[in-house]
């Protein structure tokens, strides 16, 4: 989406922001997921 504004924008202003999203996104993956096992693990346990 951001590559139609144009490449220049894309490299200097909005790279940042895609760095965050991506990092905010594998950590919210990963809680997630851990989060998901730790259920399933209290469950069996209980």
């Amino acid at each position: 989406m951001f590559i139609l504004v144009g490449g220049s924008i894309m490299t200097t202003d909005f790279l940042p922001v895609i760095l965050v999203l991506v990092v905010g996104w594998l950590l919210a993956a990963t809680l997630g997921t851990w989060a998901y096992f730790a259920n399933e693990k209290n469950t069996e346990s209980n």
